[in-house]
């Protein structure tokens, strides 16, 4: 399910209105198509994710801001050197490419402002009373005045509700003020001016110098904000795990821009070799990376099966989730169903993991991704759960087979004492809380997000020593 528009448009609405208003002033060119290109992703992304926090988090990983207002500057710069009156002596050349890079600093400062207050002063209770508006225009079925109204109320008490908690939910001026890195955008277009207005230089003199000095592959490339983005993916992969292959592969794209940069005259690294040296650093990571997150994915359904089908067996099953969702009438039916079918669908589950991965179950528990997982705090279990699968579970899950009385009271035991579910599982959230606090202001996060809660599990915290070694 997508997330929100309540909460999305005022995150991507500045973005939106800039690639409108270059759309109506009949910009084109390659930064414009990449622009419309990074909305575009925005967007994919937010129609992907139901979890804010996960989106928000992806869109700082692959440094879609920075991205775009890079380009957006590069869509300025071009825009202001297009103007110009039909004086084309050396002086007024010169003077003209000047005026032009300092209208671009002031667009780009301008624009900033602009975009923060948007982001600032955006309003969720008019932006949900004209989705809702919406919805009633195109609706194929005929919706009453009376119930858009109703509708309407819902949506504003809800706002109101949120609001006293979070009262920033919907204000993103904080984070566009610190995305928006107009320093970095402006520097080198500054350095350049000043180049210009030293004593006794020419057109052709200031072109040559320009390229010479690397400040037209600064001006053009943003070279800088590059690296800027590239190192703060590396702080985001080290701040959701370290030693994880992600931020092996962000720590070895940002060397080798530095060693690239070392290597030339300039310090800036040629950008055809930059392309392909972070290319074949992805094509070495990105099919690692993927298997290990299928790998996982794969052992997460099994242990989930395994755990549900174990639960089904205790005398209060009737009173507990996943089975009180269904009518009471219906419960001992739906128990029946997971009792019979889940060994078979574990099974099957367990033959493509050979397949595909050969391994097994007890090789899960060796492999890197499970080890890596306790480390970040990842499973969600109790080791002492996980255990009772492998030692109790696991030998009587096959089809047709039921699950014998001693274990079905260890599970019992262990559901009554809560001791099924990891107690340190809100570690990674509050490790995102603070990354966010640390990019955006200590207590913002706390001021637009829900806070990490720690569970009430009773479980002993993971020892993966003690584990692995048993």
């Amino acid at each position: 399910m997508p997330i929100d528009p309540l909460m999305l448009d005022p995150m991507l609405s500045p973005y939106r209105k800039m690639v409108r208003e270059c759309k109506e002033a009949n910009v084109s060119g390659e930064d414009f198509d990449i622009m419309c290109q990074i909305l575009t992703r925005m967007e994919d992304l937010a129609q992907k994710h139901d979890d804010m926090t996960a989106f928000s988090m992806e869109m700082l990983k692959e440094d879609l801001y920075l991205k775009f207002s890079t380009h957006y500057t590069n869509v300025l710069i071009k825009s202001s050197q297009s103007s110009g009156s039909d004086d084309n002596s050396d002086a007024m050349l010169l003077k003209r490419y000047l005026d032009a890079l300092r209208d671009t600093i002031k667009k780009i400062k301008e624009e900033k402002q602009k975009t923060i207050e948007m982001a600032r002063s955006f309003d969720a209770k008019a932006n949900a009373s004209s989705q809702i508006d919406y919805l009633k225009q195109h609706s194929k079925i005929k919706l009453s005045d009376s119930l858009i109204k109703y509708k309407k109320e819902e949506a504003f008490k809800e706002i109101d509700e949120e609001l006293k908690d979070k009262p920033n939910m919907h204000k993103n001026d904080v984070e566009v003020d610190k995305m928006f890195r107009d320093d970095l955008l402006v520097a080198p277009i500054e350095k350049a001016i000043a180049l210009g207005e030293e004593p006794g230089m020419t057109y052709p003199r200031f072109l040559r110098l320009l390229i010479e000095k690397g400040l037209d592959k600064l001006m053009e490339e943003g070279h800088t904000a590059v690296r800027a983005g590239m190192a703060f993916r590396l702080r985001i992969a080290e701040a959701l795990g370290k030693g994880t292959i992600a931020t092996e592969m962000e720590h070895k794209k940002l060397e080798a821009f530095d060693k690239l940069a070392e290597l030339s005259e300039l310090k800036i690294p040629n950008p055809d070799e930059l392309k392909i040296t972070l290319e074949r650093i992805e094509r070495q990571y990105k099919p690692q990376i993927a298997k290990h997150g299928n790998i996982e994915d794969r052992w997460d359904d099994i242990i989930d099966d395994m755990y549900i089908w174990s639960l089904s067996y205790v005398s209060f099953a009737k009173e507990i989730q996943p089975w009180a969702m269904y009518p009471f009438e219906e419960r001992p039916e739906m128990i029946r169903e997971t009792q019979k079918t889940s060994p078979g669908i574990i099974k099957v589950r367990l033959k493509q993991l050979k397949k595909y991965y050969d391994m097994d179950f007890y090789d899960i528990f060796k492999h890197i991704t499970f080890k890596l997982s306790v480390e970040l705090y990842g499973v969600k279990y109790s080791q002492e759960m996980i255990e009772f699968l492998i030692d109790k579970v696991y030998p009587e899950c096959r089809p047709f087979n039921d699950l014998p009385q001693d274990a079905i009271s260890i599970q019992e035991r262990l559901y009554k004492e809560k001791k099924i579910y990891n107690p340190e599982s809100h570690l990674p959230a509050e490790k995102i809380m603070k990354c966010y606090d640390a990019e955006y202001g200590e207590g913002r996060y706390a001021t637009k997000f829900p806070l990490p809660i720690k569970g009430d599990s009773t479980a002993a915290p993971w020892d993966w020593d003690s584990f692995s070694n048993r």
